[in-house]
This record gives structure tokens, C-alpha cells and sequence, in this order.
């Protein structure tokens, strides 16, 4: 049976943009890309630091706060599993309270070191 190959054709078209137009293309997308990002700051990350020394990671994730730790985080802030406060420094409030409570007495420790920072800034 001989029958005739089948040639299928793909025809691609193109969009032309008309210059005066693509300046405003660009800003359109560059305002919805800065949207999306500017509303997942408020789900951040921040990086909890003491001594110079990054030893874990605070998120949230738009309802609720989590403390990640480093394996080599200090075992007084890797120790703490209380509740979170509402803000980051609040947080850095609590942990530094729960840095002095868990150093014994006599022995040095510098919480005003203790600090959050936000991984991306604006």
C-alpha cells in the first residue's frame, strides 16, 4: 500500500511590540513581580544571630511564628520551645530573657548581642 507521507506545517507568529509600548510592558511587570515579593515579606525569614555567630532561623508562614536552629546553635537558645510573641522583637525579647535564665550564675552572657535580622531587606 503506498500512500503519501502526511507533512504537517507549524506556523509560528510572533508578537510585535510596539516601541512606545514596551517601557510600560516592563514597568507592569516589574510592579507585579515587586507585589508578589512585597507580600511574601510579610511570611519572612529572619536570621537569629548572638556573638557574631548566625545559630538558627525565625519564619512565618502568615499565622504563626517557628524558630529553626542550626545543629551548632548555643544549647540556651536551642533549649527554648515557649511561645512566640507577635513581633521579631518581641521574640528577641523572649529569648534573651530565657538566655539569662538558662546561664548560671556568675557566668557571662551577653545578651544585648542578641539580635534578628530579616535575610532580604528593602
Amino acid at each position: 500500500m503506498g500512500g503519501r507521507a502526511r507533512r504537517t506545517f507549524v506556523i509560528m507568529t510572533a508578537t510585535r511590540v510596539l516601541t512606545f509600548e514596551l517601557p510600560t510592558r516592563i514597568a507592569r511587570s516589574i510592579a507585579g513581580a515587586w507585589r508578589a515579593f512585597a507580600t511574601d515579606m510579610v511570611r519572612g525569614v529572619w536570621l537569629v544571630s548572638w556573638d557574631g555567630r548566625v545559630h538558627g532561623a525565625l519564619r512565618h508562614d502568615g499565622s504563626r511564628w517557628w524558630l529553626d536552629w542550626l545543629p551548632a546553635a548555643d544549647p540556651r537558645l536551642a533549649s527554648y520551645d515557649g511561645p512566640l510573641a507577635a513581633t521579631p522583637d518581641e521574640i528577641v525579647a523572649v529569648l534573651a530573657r530565657h538566655i539569662a535564665a538558662a546561664t548560671p550564675a556568675g557566668a557571662a552572657s551577653d545578651v544585648a548581642t542578641l539580635h534578628i535580622d530579616p535575610v532580604i531587606a528593602f
